[in-house]
């Protein structure tokens, strides 16, 4: 008899390309508007990366900077700054850009590590279905993970929608700072 050792399985992900979206934003924020048709913070693998993106796209939505001094501010306010590693894994992202220009390339491996992910837990629950022999009919369980695959293929993976009251309750406070700031450089 041959031992067969237990083989320990990690998920599809990528900590370099992670690492290199959220550098790059730091580095050139305006990049925010290449990736956001790419990614949304359930993208990342690391919790923390994703917490780190999502306050990123709060902070562009409310027409403010995403640099260093910002990102750790409004992580700090949420009481989430010691979940992401505090101020200093803010910092190392920002020096672990390999080139920001590349910020696309990035966020389409972290996309696709994502969708990897999800296939993945798709098949588990059709796997488990089957394992369960349960009362449901054969024709049951087929639909079911004919549907699974299908909402896979036809959801709309990285699409960022925000609802439309969060909107304008956004855009009505962007408008009251311009008024605030009469005589001032818009």
């Amino acid at each position: 008899m041959a031992n067969n050792p237990i083989q320990i399985r990690i998920p599809p992900q990528d900590v370099d390309a992670e690492r290199a979206v959220l550098g790059s934003l730091l580095v050139r924020p305006g990049a925010i508007h290449e990736i956001s048709d790419i990614i949304t913070p359930k993208s990342f693998y690391y919790d923390k990366f994703g917490i780190i993106y999502e306050t990123m796209v709060e902070l562009s939505l409310r027409s403010e900077p995403i640099d260093i001094l910002s990102v750790t501010n409004r992580l700090r306010e949420k009481k989430r700054l010691d979940q992401v590693g505090g101020q200093s894994e803010v910092v190392d992202l920002a020096q672990a850009v390999p080139a920001s220009t590349n910020i696309r390339y990035y966020a389409d491996i972290v996309q696709k590590k994502y969708v990897l992910r999800e296939l993945i837990k798709a098949a588990d629950n059709i796997a488990e279905l089957g394992f369960n022999e349960s009362d449901k009919q054969i024709e049951e369980i087929l639909e079911y993970a004919e549907k699974e695959l299908l909402e896979m293929k036809s959801r709309p993976q990285s699409k960022q929608y925000v609802p439309i009251k969060n909107a304008m309750i956004e855009a009505w406070e962007h408008i009251e700072k311009l008024h605030e700031q009469k005589g001032q450089m818009r």
